[in-house]
């Protein structure tokens, strides 16, 4: 009885960790900002991927773009880390995934005008992948699972190395989260 009753008391709590704070009204992505607003909207970018735990790879002012290093995606059982919707949580639970950030501020009338900018978010989910061999021929007397998972020669010609991480998808969930994080830092209002 006990254990069944830490069973349920466990995934209950997970299955809450995967649900986010709802944004009331979706945000346009991306966002249009004014040219006087650049540096504080750059800096408080750089402040709302530190509070959602994204470490930064780039920090490029004078191209307005900003790059995470790429974080391990949340499952399920993690509740206390930043959530999407709960398909995505539960694809990083069955699958490695890991998220990568950016945000670029682009003049918004090209580059000749410049009192208008565009703030876009994009959160890329990648996912690692591992190339393997297709099985021909007899398999007895020789080492299947060592031939199921090594790179196939064609593979290693093209770069291709024993492991990579692919683009999946995007997750909009955490883009909308992040850009109204940085709207509302760059405006004071955090």
């Amino acid at each position: 009885m006990r254990i069944q009753t830490a069973i349920t008391l466990v995934t209950a709590i997970a299955l809450a960790g995967c649900v986010s704070k709802p944004i009331v009204k979706p945000i346009a992505n991306p966002q249009s900002i004014n040219a006087n607003q650049f540096d504080a909207v750059f800096k408080a970018t750089v402040d709302t991927f530190r509070e959602f735990e994204f470490r930064i790879d780039r920090k490029d002012h004078r191209f307005g773009k900003i790059t995470s290093l790429p974080i391990i995606a949340p499952t399920v059982f993690e509740p206390w880390r930043p959530q999407g919707d709960r398909s995505l949580a539960l694809q990083s639970t069955v699958n490695a995934e890991r998220r990568i950030a950016t945000v670029w501020l682009e003049p918004a009338g090209g580059l000749n005008d410049s009192t208008e900018y565009l703030l876009r978010v994009e959160v890329l989910i990648e996912r690692q992948q591992y190339p393997t061999r297709r099985l021909t021929g007899a398999t007895r007397g020789s080492d299947v699972f060592g031939t199921l998972t090594s790179t196939p020669v064609e593979m290693k010609k093209r770069g291709i190395t024993d492991e990579y991480w692919r683009p999946v998808t995007r997750d909009p969930n955490l883009e909308q989260r992040l850009l109204a994080a940085i709207i509302n830092k760059s405006k004071g209002k955090e």
